[in-house]
């Protein structure tokens, strides 16, 4: 509505001013009005996007392609995430000291389980049986386990805040032990994108808390968010803006970027994460 375009306007123009470039303004209000309006239908995309959808349907349905996901997310997670991170995770859900509902309703919540399926063109078909249209684009599993990855992810990154404000802080406990500062800045601003201001005001907050204030830590709710939708997107990929490219968006390029655009993202991923440190 008008309100959104009146946002997108603003965000544009600052984004214009900020780097100095009045063509930057232009840019960016296309990216983001494709990104919070979509692109309109033409005749190619009516005839692509059915065929492409029940191409993903045939590619996906094989029964090792839910295992194959399930393994390589939490690959994804572990050259993301630290050995720690993980072990914490995982420990909180199967000692039930968070539990696996909560932490699924937090990824409806921001949009992760969505977001895979989406990408893959996993959801419901639109012909035959209710039965079928719901369970058909599953039959390999792959939205079983993109939204079991997801969910994974959207926790670990949850659990990972706790852990890398502290180690910044200087609080030495089970959580940080063997985790090195560079490890918790590569995080907390490559992974979860804080910006250096944002990091100091965590680590600030968090030693006046003191060394026992691990349950007391209070997070505003774009912290938690933040690290949560970006620990599922960066681990398991996102075919949409700003992850991809901006032509990669575009109606007529979704159906023959299929694949490409996840993997462009986890490419990336690689690159900063694994590459990057390395250098």
């Amino acid at each position: 509505g008008k309100k959104r375009t009146e946002i997108i306007s603003l965000m544009s123009e600052s984004i214009g001013n900020q780097v100095k470039d009045p063509s930057m303004k232009g840019f960016t209000e296309k990216a983001l009005k494709l990104q919070m309006k979509g692109d309109k239908a033409n005749w190619f995309t009516r005839i692509a996007v059915p065929l492409t959808r029940w191409n993903a349907i045939a590619g996906l349905s094989s029964p090792v392609s839910g295992f194959k996901n399930l393994m390589l997310g939490n690959i994804q997670n572990a050259t993301v995430f630290t050995g720690r991170d993980i072990m914490n995770s995982f420990n909180s859900l199967v000692k039930g000291k968070i539990k696996y509902e909560d932490e699924r309703a937090w990824a409806e919540r921001i949009g992760a389980t969505y977001t895979g399926a989406y990408d893959l063109y996993l959801g419901e078909v639109g012909t035959g049986a209710k039965f079928a249209k719901r369970h058909l684009p599953n039959v390999g599993l792959m939205r079983t386990t993109e939204i079991f990855n997801r969910t994974v992810s959207n926790t670990l990154g949850r659990i990972a805040l706790d852990t890398h404000v502290e180690n910044l802080a200087g609080f030495k406990n089970p959580r940080t032990k063997g985790v090195s500062a560079a490890d918790s800045r590569r995080i907390m601003m490559d992974v979860f994108e804080f910006d250096e201001d944002q990091v100091l005001d965590l680590i600030r907050r968090r030693k006046k808390l003191g060394k026992n204030g691990h349950d007391k830590m209070q997070y505003f709710q774009f912290e938690e968010k933040r690290a949560r939708d970006q620990a599922h997107i960066i681990t398991q990929g996102s075919g949409e803006a700003p992850y991809v490219p901006y032509w990669m968006g575009k109606n007529w390029a979704r159906p023959l970027t299929l694949f490409y655009r996840i993997a462009y993202r986890i490419t990336d991923t690689v690159a900063k994460n694994v590459i990057k440190p390395t250098l």
